[in-house]
């Protein structure tokens, strides 16, 4: 044949093979180009390694419906395509000519393998079909089977070989971008379920909320046939794993208190509390399960322990039920990172839970401390920072209210608020003013001294008063003679009452007689007049003026 019509040829294929861009159809269109050229029938054996056989893919022939879907050749059986398979270059058998389909960069060390295997095993022509296919080196792919080729289309079929090898080669490219993208969309998508799921847990608050969040999404958003949650409770040393609720089918069972779940952390030999002991995910199948548990389960099932800070705080267990597939290494990571996001989310809520609890335990003390404040005979102000309450007593005292600021307190009580002590008097009432600081707090206690502080005074005046005549009495001693005796007398008098005048008369036989005066006085005195009625009663009498 000619150069340029082998090109032409060579064109066409190149067309067919360019054509489409799955790999069915790319081989079913060689194989007709080929059929349009004269052959007379066309068909592609494909070697597949789960079953170690050469599998009848596409076909095609003139004339008639031409199909080899329906072949499958074993490799250990004796055959011309297995005999081709494993050949070097094209096996003619009468009007059939068999080519390898081989892979690029093949040593075809498989055709002679006594001579040209270098690894151990070392195989031979007998057991190559055993040995050869989990070879590194070994890149066969099919048999392209070929009847009635034309004189002039003989040159060109190891170019047709390595053009069905690449039409493979393209297809499993495509096979590969397609699995790809395929398992690319299904990640966005559980990472989309991962983000909602994480988005709607730490909304929660309380922490069955957080878990029953977590099971339903692993259930609705994951296709889990079955979802049981554990917790971990009991005080240190005594640790032990509860079943807390269980999704199965989608309906919701609340098992917390009611589990037949409940292993000792410590020693349990279940993967449950294994997971959570050993802070690590388990996958195990259903045979190493007891049997009463295996039944129900599907053929493997992962045990997911939920963590905060390294801190276990329970664990999941999924799997997707009788009949159902296994748990898969992709939807153990989607778990995990849920798990990962309920862990946070369940140690704030408990938190949260706590916080709340100390709140209420610190309002109901807060409660009846204000109560036993209130019943306090002393005045009582408590400062947290500027902000604070005040007892009765002190509203009383200082005229506040109950909530009451630094800023309304008088500025005098600052003293006693840095840990002093003193006296303050405010509305006619004294009292004794004393302070303490504790961290932030600061504490006012008022003690009403006002009746000592009248008492004390009344008992300096009286001490005044005695030692005055004690005074006088050894004034009156030192003199002699009645009108030193009496002027002295006056003075003392004047001095003790801080009187203007002073006047000291004597009574004898009904008549009065002036002793000692400090001002001018008439002849007689009117009638009747304090004096008289003092002396009568024998009573001090007063009069302002």
């Amino acid at each position: 044949m000619r150069a340029s019509g082998q090109l032409e040829i060579l064109g066409r294929f190149q067309r067919a093979l360019l054509r489409d861009l799955e790999p069915v159809q790319i081989l079913r269109n060689l194989l007709e180009v080929a059929t349009e050229e004269g052959v007379e029938r066309a068909a592609l054996f494909l070697y597949h390694r789960e079953t170690r056989e050469l599998v009848g893919e596409v076909a095609s022939g003139r004339g008639r419906h031409y199909t080899v879907s329906a072949i499958a050749l074993p490799l250990y059986a004796k055959g011309p395509v297995q005999e081709a398979f494993f050949a070097e270059g094209p096996v003619r058998r009468e009007e059939e000519w068999l080519l390898p389909v081989v892979g690029e960069e093949a040593s075809f060390c498989w055709a002679d393998p006594e001579v040209r295997c270098t690894v151990r095993p070392r195989a031979t022509r007998e057991t190559r079909f055993l040995l050869c296919p989990s070879c590194a080196h070994f890149s066969p792919k099919g048999v392209l089977s070929l009847e009635g080729v034309p004189q002039a289309l003989r040159p060109l079929l190891p170019l047709l070989a390595q053009l069905t090898a690449l039409a493979l080669k393209n297809g499993e490219l495509l096979s590969q971008r397609n699995r790809a993208l395929a398992q690319l969309s299904r990640h966005a998508e559980a990472l989309s379920h991962v983000s909602a799921l994480a988005r709607e847990v730490v909304k929660a608050l309380e922490p069955a909320a957080v878990l029953r969040t977590l099971a339903q999404a692993l259930s609705e958003r994951f296709g889990f046939f079955r979802v049981t949650v554990a917790l971990v409770k009991g005080e240190e040393g005594k640790d032990y794993l509860e079943g807390f609720l269980t999704v199965r089918e989608k309906e919701v069972y609340w098992t917390e208190g009611i589990s037949q779940i409940r292993l000792p952390l410590a020693s349990s030999p279940d993967p449950l509390a294994k997971a959570v002991r050993e802070r690590r995910t388990l996958v195990m199948g259903r045979e190493s399960l007891p049997p009463h548990v295996a039944q129900e389960m599907g053929p493997s099932i992962a045990f997911v322990p939920i963590l905060a800070e390294e801190e276990a705080l329970g664990a999941v267990a999924v799997d997707h039920g009788p009949g159902g597939p296994g748990v898969s290494e992709e939807e153990v990571r989607y778990v995990e990172l849920l798990t990962g996001v309920a862990g946070v989310a369940l140690r704030n809520a408990q938190l949260y839970r706590e916080k709340k609890e100390l709140s209420l335990a610190l309002a109901s003390e807060r409660g009846r401390l204000f109560q036993v404040l209130e019943e306090l005979p002393d005045g009582v102000v408590v400062l947290f920072g500027s902000q604070g309450f005040a007892n009765g007593k002190a509203r009383q005292a200082l005229s506040v209210g109950a909530s009451v600021s630094l800023e309304e307190l008088p500025a005098a009580l600052e003293p006693a608020l840095e840990g002093g002590r003193l006296e303050f008097s405010l509305g006619g009432a004294t009292y004794s003013v004393r302070g303490k600081r504790v961290g932030e707090m600061g504490v006012l206690v008022l003690h009403d001294i006002t009746e000592r502080t009248r008492m004390e005074r009344a008992l300096r005046e009286q001490v005044a008063f005695t030692q005055a005549l004690v005074d006088l009495a050894q004034e009156a001693l030192r003199q002699r003679g009645l009108a030193p005796l009496t002027e002295a007398i006056v003075k003392r008098l004047q001095t003790l009452f801080a009187a203007d005048e002073g006047l000291l008369l004597a009574e004898e036989g009904g008549s009065q007689r002036v002793l000692h005066s400090t001002c001018p006085l008439p002849g007689a005195l009117p009638r009747p007049n304090l004096l008289e009625k003092a002396l009568a009663e024998g009573w001090p009498w007063g009069r302002r003026c």
